[in-house]
């Protein structure tokens, strides 16, 4: 499968959220974070385990990675009220993501995700992507 190949399929799989990451198989590739049911790309990732990745990002947003706190920073910390405790601002930031954050993915053989993220990130261009390669 070309880059191209999986640029097409990660950007025209059908958006899956909250309710559906528990029924995702646990397989290695690359998934795609979006804004709002696919507005906007956000970022892209790669994992071992797709439903662990998936997984963390709804339930421990600011401890899982540098994409869930810069989603943080952006879209999360301007909502926040002065004096917020750090509960009130995590629980604040898992119920934005639940509400706003999306994801596609594409299976990819572990050894093929570094490269394939690589021609992704410079295919796609993510809006907030925190890794680095």
């Amino acid at each position: 499968m070309s880059y191209q190949d999986l640029a097409d399929q990660i950007s025209q799989a059908p958006a899956a959220g909250l309710a559906q990451r528990r029924s995702l198989p646990n397989v290695s590739g690359i998934y795609a974070v979006w804004l709002d049911d696919k507005t906007e790309l956000l970022s892209l990732g790669r994992t071992a385990k797709l439903r662990r990745a998936i997984d963390a990002l709804y339930t421990k947003p600011r401890q899982s990675s540098m994409m869930a706190l810069r989603l943080y920073d952006k879209y999360v910390h301007p909502l926040r009220p002065p004096q917020a405790s750090t509960e009130d601002v995590n629980a604040l930031t898992r119920r934005w993501i639940a509400e706003h954050i999306h994801f596609t993915y594409v299976e990819v053989p572990w050894p093929d995700t570094q490269q394939a993220l690589r021609e992704l990130l410079h295919a796609l261009q993510p809006a907030v992507h925190a890794g680095r390669l």
